[in-house]
């Protein structure tokens, strides 16, 4: 049906890698027109295996989900797409219940959920990765034209891990290195790079093949500093995701939704609120000690060239081995050697004994 729809010179025996190559190839085709083609029980499919609600009964509605769209009804099927992300809210944080505080403390703490995903839930934020990964490797088979190809190729790419459409990409894109080659300088292009993130994207030829690519951006790769640890090679239509911890010839995938995998490249991070002092065994300490005062915290933290020294008595003073009551230990050498990095770095500060009595 498909195939009678664009006008396909194919057989149905043929393969299905020719025939979606085949899909790709034509000019009539496009990601919403091909799912538009698509019957009420294949869409309710294609969005049960991508985790999404297949529960109505019109086939528009099921497209725009897919196109992760809210569904309109009323416009018409378009060539393109547009990439549609709707920030997740936060929840509010809950009141703290008074009770055992060992109790309290056991509970796990919640996973921070991630920025512009389609949803709260990750599995169902990577089900929704893979398949803007899956629209953008049937747009890109048709090609990247013009001498900026290998821009719009990366930016389409690095979008489809939640950044939105006005959003600044965490990539300098294109990026100029100056390399030594031969003894003389030499300015090298890559397609984009993610400097924060330790990651890079590079776009060869259509021509050529993802391993003699590799073998000629590796040289490259190893000149830059900082070395990245992810390098993702793609011809527009085939993709390679390469760990340099892992291998400096095996690529860890080559399946454009499989992506997703190492998303920590790519995706926006969460932010994180600042972390605060926290007691674990909290029943083998004063309640003072357990709740820190504010002017404690502010003491605690290190702003001299004993930071370190500082951070340590810090850990040794929370532990029921060496109390900062009593002068000195006798339980063990470890503990002795506690006090005395302590003692050394002035932990005897009025702000210091204000926390602990």
């Amino acid at each position: 049906m498909i195939a009678k729809t664009f006008e396909l010179e194919i057989a149905r025996s043929q393969p299905k890698a020719e025939f979606v190559e085949a899909i790709a190839g034509s000019h009539r085709a496009s990601f919403e027109r091909v799912l538009a083609a698509l019957g009420q029980d294949e869409l309710a499919k294609v969005c049960r295996d991508h985790g999404l609600d297949d529960g109505d009964s019109e086939a528009r509605v099921l497209v725009d989900r897919l196109m992760g769209r809210a569904s309109s009804g009323a416009d018409e099927v378009g060539p393109g797409y547009e990439l549609v992300l709707t920030p997740v809210p936060q929840p509010a944080a809950k009141p703290r219940p008074a009770g055992n505080k060992r109790e309290s403390a056991k509970k796990p703490k919640a996973k921070p959920t991630p920025l512009h995903a389609d949803t709260g839930d990750h599995a169902r934020w990577a089900s929704s990765t893979k398949m803007r990964l899956s629209r953008f490797a049937l747009d890109a088979a048709a090609g990247y034209r013009g001498t900026d190809a290998d821009i719009a190729c990366v930016r389409d790419l690095i979008r489809c891990f939640g950044w939105g459409p006005d959003e600044d990409l965490p990539a300098e894109i294109p990026a100029m290195r100056t390399l030594v080659s031969h003894g003389a300088r030499t300015e090298r292009r890559i397609a984009a790079v993610l400097r924060e993130r330790r990651a890079i994207v590079d776009v060869i030829d259509r021509e050529r093949s993802i391993q003699d690519g590799w073998t000629a951006l590796l040289p490259v790769v190893l000149e830059l500093e900082p070395v990245p640890q992810y390098v993702v090679v793609t011809n527009q239509r085939d993709i390679a995701l390469y760990d340099l911890r892992k291998s400096r010839t095996e690529p860890r995938l080559s399946r454009v939704d499989e992506l997703p995998k190492y998303s920590e490249a790519f995706r926006p991070r969460a932010r994180l609120a600042p972390a605060t002092p926290q007691i674990i065994n909290v029943d083998k300490v004063s309640k003072e000690v357990a709740e820190p005062s504010p002017a404690c915290i502010a003491a605690s933290r290190p702003s001299t060239r004993t930071g370190a020294m500082m951070s340590s008595a810090s850990r040794c003073s929370a532990s029921s081995r060496c109390s900062p009551r009593t002068s000195g230990c006798s339980r063990s050498r470890t503990s002795r050697a506690c006090c005395t990095r302590r003692r050394s770095a002035g932990m005897r500060s009025s702000g210091w004994r204000s926390c602990f009595g």
